[in-house]
C-alpha cells in the first residue's frame, strides 16, 4: 500500500511521530528530504501535509488541560 499522507507515514508506518520528541518535528527537515524524493511531493504538497499533520496531532494526540 502506498503512503498517501504524512500522518500515515509518521504515526502508523514508521511510528516516528509516536516515538521521537515533538512528534517527529525534531527531524522533520530530514524527513522532508526523504519524502519529497521518494514520494515526489513538491513544496506546496509538503506544506499542506505538515498543516494537516499538526491539526491531527492537536486534535487527537495532544493532552489538553481540563477546565477547572
Amino acid at each position: 500500500e502506498a503512503i498517501v499522507h504524512l500522518d500515515d507515514l509518521l504515526l502508523r508506518r514508521v511510528r516516528l511521530g509516536l516515538l521521537l520528541p515533538c512528534h517527529g518535528f525534531s527531524v522533520i527537515e530530514r524527513i522532508k528530504l526523504i519524502v519529497q524524493e521518494e514520494l515526489g511531493w513538491n513544496d506546496e504538497r509538503w506544506v499542506e501535509e505538515i498543516l494537516n499533520y499538526r491539526n491531527l496531532l492537536d486534535k487527537s494526540y495532544t493532552l489538553k488541560a481540563s477546565p477547572n
